[in-house]
This record gives structure tokens, C-alpha cells and sequence, in this order.
């Protein structure tokens, strides 16, 4: 069903595919830099150790699930979002299943030069990859425009639907632009979080001026799931175990801390559902 398939890349990346269709990717990988001492100077740099090429097969397409791969930084990994989500659409027909590559303050650049993020998303089958670019996006817009396009483009190739991360990092234009340019659906966050904190429900949403707080990062998942099942989250589970945090990580300390009530999560649920019924496609 897919071709085969040469990207032409501008970067020097971690991985190229070098080609795919729906059973086996090949890929080259960049191999980790080695330290060389030179023994006329007795200084030690780091020398490139080439790539490698690898074939792998890819992971059947499971139709009893809805997979959804979430690209991003510490504003999608904060709080365990990703499996945090998981847990949202467990008792659906069709229950979520999430894998991540996330790297601490990336870009989308980054994420594509970088990190196994390109075979990450040809190694399986998804339904939906969400992309969510650096919090400073405004910042470079037409870097964010620029790889926006790369990874929308990508997954459908692999056969996924992309889906904008909206943040509230930046004004929602630079979102709605760059998802109009690229053709890409957003997943309204930063909408609902603007709206909750302008109703007075919740004083603050986020942990410490930027991450998410545990009622940010529940946003973020029921957000997401309204998304991908095209219904309100009103209803779905509230209580996120403690057991998901990494204790000992500064980036689950809100999971750890807080709690949500049911009356806080039904805020939530509702905030999210307004938001994203604005952006669903018409049928």
C-alpha cells in the first residue's frame, strides 16, 4: 500500500528512513561519537563513528485499539501524560494504546535531527502522532512552520493522522496559522486552559510557571482523547494512580502531590470538550 519512499533531508539527522512500506522500514542510524585521544597533544575529542543501516519489521496494525505516538518535550512527559491518557480510554470499545519520544526543552528540529523519533514512528503502526513544539514557538515561527510540515508529512506517509499540540506557551494564531499552512487538526489545550483559568475554576494549571500541574497535564489527556474519539471526556476516570510517577523525578512531583476531585476532573472534562468541538472536522 505505501511506496517506497527517499527522504531528502536539509540536517545532518540521528536517523534517515530510507525506505518503508507497511511491513519493513530501513533505516540508517548515526552512531554514537567516540572519544579519541591524540597522542601528540594528549587531548581527547569526539570523533563520528559513521551510521548504521537497519531493517526492522514493523508492528502489526492492531484495529482493536486507537494508538496514539505523542512527540514532544517535558511539556507532553511531565506528569506521565502519555500513559496518563492510556488510562482515559481503557474501558473505550477501542482502548488507547500511547508510546512517546519525548527530550527535555526539543524542538521539532531537534526531534527530527536528533532523536529516534522518525523510526519510532515508521517502527509501528498509528492511529495518530501528536506534535507539540518547543514552548518558546512563537519565537521562530517559521522553523516550527518548517518541521511541522516534515513530521505531518511523515506520518501520513506511515499512515497516521498528525495532530497539532496547541499549547498555552504561545497565542493561539501561531497554532491556528501553522495548522491551516500544514493541513494539521490541533488538539485545543491551550484553549480549554485559557477558559478554566478565566472562569476562576482553578487558580493555576501549571507546576511551576511552565510545566503542567497534575490538572494541566489531566487538560492535556482528556484533551486528547476527545480528540482522537471524537466525543466528550465527560465521565471518564478521574483518579490517576500515584504508582505512575517516577518518584525520585522532579517531573512527576505534581502526580505524587496532588489530587483530583471529581468536581475538579468534571471541570476539566467539560473545559475540554468545549474546546476541541470547536475543531472537529465537519462530516
Amino acid at each position: 500500500m505505501l511506496a517506497l519512499l527517499f527522504l531528502l533531508l536539509t540536517a545532518d539527522p540521528r536517523v534517515e528512513i530510507v525506505s518503508a512500506n507497511d511491513t519493513t522500514v530501513v533505516y540508517r542510524e548515526r552512531l554514537p561519537p567516540q572519544a579519541v585521544k591524540d597522542p601528540a597533544t594528549g587531548t581527547t575529542k569526539l570523533e563520528p563513528t559513521g551510521t548504521a543501516t537497519r531493517t526492522v519489521q514493523r508492528k502489526p496494525r492492531d484495529p482493536n485499539v486507537v494508538s496514539v505516538l505523542f512527540l514532544g518535550n517535558s511539556l507532553t512527559y511531565f506528569n506521565e501524560t502519555p500513559r496518563m491518557t492510556t488510562l482515559l480510554g481503557a474501558k473505550e470499545t477501542r482502548p488507547l494504546r500511547t508510546g512517546s519520544v519525548t527530550i527535555s526543552g526539543a524542538t521539532l528540529e531537534q526531534l527530527w535531527t536528533e532523536s529516534p523519533a522518525p523510526a519510532k514512528l515508521w517502527q509501528e503502526h498509528w492511529d495518530y502522532v501528536v506534535v507539540q513544539e518547543q514552548s518558546s514557538t512563537h519565537r521562530n515561527v517559521p522553523r516550527f512552520e518548517k518541521y511541522l510540515q516534515i513530521f505531518a508529512d511523515e506520518a501520513r506517509r506511515s499512515g497516521a493522522t498528525p495532530l497539532l499540540f496547541m499549547s498555552w506557551t504561545a497565542p493561539e494564531k501561531v497554532f491556528l496559522t501553522a495548522a491551516k499552512k500544514t493541513n494539521v487538526r490541533v488538539v485545543p489545550i491551550g484553549v480549554a486552559w485559557r477558559a478554566l483559568i478565566a472562569s476562576g475554576a482553578f487558580k493555576r494549571l501549571d507546576w511551576d510557571g511552565l510545566h503542567p500541574n497534575l490538572y494541566g497535564s489531566y487538560l492535556i489527556a482528556c484533551s486528547v482523547y476527545a480528540t482522537v474519539y471524537g466525543k466528550s471526556p465527560v465521565g471518564v476516570r478521574h483518579t490517576v494512580p500515584k504508582t505512575l510517577a517516577d518518584a525520585d523525578e522532579e517531573y512527576d512531583a505534581a502526580l505524587v502531590q496532588q489530587t483530583i476531585s471529581p468536581e475538579q476532573a468534571l471541570q476539566i472534562q467539560r473545559a475540554a470538550w468545549a474546546a476541541v468541538q470547536k475543531f472537529l472536522p465537519a462530516h
